[in-house]
């Protein structure tokens, strides 16, 4: 054989070697995107309690609740202190966090009424549930929408694939009549019977289902609970309504022995609550999606302090704006994201749950549409520690216990209704430092009135008339229900 054969041979052994090699990376690379592929979208789940106040739960200090799911919230994410609702009663508060504007800009100020299905969130309002829709997230609401209950304005025609639960403003817990008695409970479009099934073990069941159905793509998850609000069926109006089984436990503990059997029903409402939202937690366990999604937790407004609620060190509660009244118990978790077991005292609100959740998932807000929350991620991870802002209220009641309220948060300093707080020494309103701070009050007097002339309706109902405080509710009276639905007396 001559050297030509030799360097032949040479070369195709060369050229087979490079083949093989080339064959190997084209194989490594087709194969890598099963190990390198994008990562899941986040979901998000928000939970709304009804009139929880800030001190109903065991990690603002009440001693006596036993709310081990949202414990573990606590635990795993961030415990925000000085969070606020958009008002001191519902409908405004659920109006700004689906849109992220003040209810003075969206249109709803004060509670919608049952009996006027024309009352609604304006239609040209755009909602966080829609903007996800738009998005290819699958969205559902279980629970107390009150937001409207006519044509075009119910879940199903504001961005929610699925809808389980009430209406209007509250019903009975465990026969789901509301104080009109009108039946309200819906599935989507058809009302649907589930008597003697109590209300928050109903959207439990419901809202975990929807998780496992769309485990596998991303979902806007809303809970809107009716509890911890007092019943408003016929036949159990102004009453505490909770399960047996929590009624027998409390009921049993040496510890709430002392108690009055409205404040243990109180307890009861609260836990069934919680073992709700434990079993949406464990929905997301099940389908490992824990670590991809952003759970909060927050209340409408806060309690009614006559109904065995508390608002814990706050002075007030709904229907005010003291601090009782508006500041609300709220927990936030993403894994690796937030930072567990922390806690964040800086001011903040429920329109900033739009813009924050449209800033975790990536999604644009309208072009169109002014939001007056903010993007507090920075905030919760712990990139930034302050949010230098001016929290504005404005409160006017003309039904039952007429009154009319103002206030303005800015850093440490609270202005009332003329009246001045530091609530970083204060937070129980104790103190009125307006005769000592009269500069303090002028800027935030004058603040008020340059932020209520962006609203001609509602500066047009303020007039010239002075704030007035409203009175505290009565100690409601009646009948409670136990497991079965059937009346038991107090």
């Amino acid at each position: 054989m001559n050297k030509r054969y030799w360097n032949r041979l040479a070369l195709k052994c060369c050229r087979r070697t490079s083949l093989l090699a080339f064959v190997a990376v084209v194989t490594l690379l087709n194969a890598a995107p099963a190990h390198c592929a994008e990562p899941p979208r986040l979901n998000v789940v928000v939970i709304l309690a009804d009139d929880l106040g800030y001190g109903d739960l065991a990690c603002n200090g009440n001693p006596y609740v036993e709310t081990p799911n949202l414990d573990r919230l606590v635990k795993e994410g961030v415990r925000l202190t000085s969070f606020y609702a958009a008002a001191p009663v519902c409908s405004p508060t659920r109006g700004a966090l689906l849109t992220g504007r003040l209810p003075q800009r969206n249109g709803v100020t004060n509670v919608l009424p049952n009996d006027d299905e024309s009352a609604a969130l304006p239609r040209e309002e755009v909602l966080l549930s829609e903007l996800l829709q738009q998005q290819a997230y699958r969205t559902g609401i279980f629970g107390k929408w009150h937001l409207g209950a006519g044509v075009g304005a119910r879940p199903q025609q504001r961005g929610f694939d699925v809808f389980f639960g009430g209406l209007l403003g509250g019903l009975d817990f465990f026969n789901h009549r509301s104080e009109a008695h009108h039946h309200d409970l819906w599935e989507n479009d058809n009302a649907v019977r589930h008597d003697g099934s109590y209300i928050t073990d109903l959207m439990a069941q419901q809202a975990s289902s929807f998780v496992d159905k769309y485990a596998t793509r991303p979902f806007f998850l809303y809970v809107p609970f009716h509890a911890v609000h007092l019943a408003m069926g016929p036949d159990s109006r102004q009453t505490i309504q909770a399960p047996q089984r929590w009624l027998d436990h409390y009921a049993k503990l040496d510890r709430t022995a002392k108690l009055s059997e409205e404040n243990r029903t109180m307890l009861a409402c609260i836990s069934a609550m919680d073992e709700a939202v434990g079993e949406i937690l464990k929905a997301l366990d099940r389908n490992k999606l824990s670590d991809h999604t952003l759970v909060l937790f927050t209340s409408d407004n806060g309690p009614l302090t006559t109904a065995g609620s508390s608002a814990g060190p706050l002075r007030g509660g709904k229907h005010t704006l003291w601090e009782g009244g508006i500041r609300v118990p709220t927990i936030v978790r993403w894994p690796g994201k937030i930072p567990a077991g922390s806690t964040v005292d800086v001011p903040a609100t429920v329109m900033d749950i739009m813009p924050t959740v449209l800033a975790a998932t990536g999604v644009a807000p309208a072009a169109n549409r002014k939001l007056d929350g903010e993007n507090i991620l920075p905030i919760l991870t712990g990139e930034k520690t302050e949010l230098p802002r001016t929290l504005y209220w404005s409160y006017i009641r003309t039904v039952l216990r007429p009154s009319r309220e103002q206030a303005v948060r800015r850093g440490d300093w609270k202005w009332l209704n003329g009246e001045l707080y530091n609530l970083r020494t204060d937070p129980g309103e104790t103190k009125n430092l307006a005769a000592t701070e009269p500069k303090i009050v002028a800027e935030l007097s004058e603040a008020w009135k340059t932020w209520l002339a962006q609203f001609p309706t509602e500066a047009s109902r303020w007039g010239d008339k002075p704030p007035i405080r409203g009175p505290e509710s009565k100690k409601p009276k009646g009948k409670r229900k136990n497991k079965d639905g059937q009346d038991k007396q107090d």
